[in-house]
């Protein structure tokens, strides 16, 4: 069977036995989905006084009615699902000491993804010591700091392009 188009489509089928016997025809109702999502637009915010071992991103901005869950992944390591609603956040665990590339993706209900869009976020922790530690917390496995001295530098956040934000 085959549609020239996507949307709402009527599907009839029988099946018909080697004997030559057929089926009743069967009918349906179906919608053809063949378009991706939009790419999402990123929003990083750091954890508020901690340091950058975590980044929360905020993915908007797509396009899509039908819109199920959001992808998303470090640059090179295996795409993680997070069933959050547009413009909820996804807290993604850093590298530490590296310019981390975080990749989010769209994909709707018939499982069409959208091309990833990426921010870098460069993880600086160990580039200072921080003192004066009042509590440890987790974040995506790894464990980060809350700091009493607010003035420690804070990572930058830039497109992959690499022009800061």
């Amino acid at each position: 069977m085959t549609f020239n188009s996507d949307g709402p489509k009527t599907a009839c089928a029988a099946i018909i036995d080697d004997a030559g016997n057929a089926s009743l025809v069967q009918k349906a109702n179906i919608t053809i989905d063949t378009i991706e999502p939009t790419p999402p637009t990123l929003s990083p915010n750091n954890l508020s006084g901690v340091n950058a071992s975590c980044v929360n991103v905020t993915p908007s901005n797509v396009t899509e009615p039908n819109l199920w869950k959001f992808e998303y992944r470090k640059l090179g390591e295996d795409w993680k699902e997070s069933l959050t609603s547009l413009g909820d956040v996804i807290t993604i665990g850093l590298i530490q000491d590296f310019d981390n590339v975080i990749e989010v993706r769209a994909v709707d209900d018939a499982g069409n993804r959208s091309s990833a869009a990426q921010i870098a976020v460069e993880e600086n922790s160990s580039l200072f010591l921080p003192t004066n530690l009042k509590i440890k917390q987790i974040c995506d496995g790894g464990n980060y700091a809350i700091l009493k001295d607010m003035s420690v530098k804070r990572p930058v956040y830039r497109p992959a392009s690499g022009n800061p934000i």
